[in-house]
């Protein structure tokens, strides 16, 4: 089955064991944003993603691409 962005995002935060506000605070924005992000409820920018794929050591592909 598919991963959502979110899911992904949420697996590897998880993964790395880092909290919403420790990713919050690395990227410099709010925990609720994190939250939405990881609920699918927020796409993040694509300047926000890139951080977000470096801060969790993945590539942009991975994240965005549907076969991840």
């Amino acid at each position: 089955m598919k991963k959502t962005l979110g899911e992904k995002i949420k697996e590897l935060r998880i993964q790395k064991m880092y909290s919403q506000g420790e990713i919050a605070n690395e990227l410099g924005v709010s925990k609720a944003m994190i939250s939405y992000i990881e609920n699918d409820e927020k796409i993040p920018s694509i300047p926000l993603l890139k951080r977000l794929a470096k801060l969790l050591d993945v590539s942009l592909d991975y994240l965005v691409n549907e076969e991840g």
